[in-house]
């Protein structure tokens, strides 16, 4: 992948993180995940709360890991 596309791709993650959308719908699944773990009475519908909340951190990670990528891509280019 050259340069021009990472840059592209860190534009368009950042662009999903600063979503109005998208944070309104990741904290309202966020909270509803930690709802349902704390009302479960079932240790596997507790397990399942646990593990959608932890894909969400997951793919909010994964997303601030291709802005920093080009971050880090552009700064080395800068001091070299």
């Amino acid at each position: 992948m050259n340069l021009d596309e990472k840059k592209r791709r860190a534009d368009e993650a950042a662009f999903i993180l600063q979503s109005g959308v998208f944070r309104e719908t990741f904290e309202a699944l966020d909270a509803e995940c930690i709802s349902q773990w704390r009302r479960a009475q079932d240790p596997e519908v507790r397990e399942s709360a646990w593990r959608t909340q932890r894909v969400l951190g997951l793919i909010r990670d994964r997303l601030q890991d291709i802005i920093n990528s080009y971050t880090m891509i552009k700064e080395n280019k800068h001091h070299a």
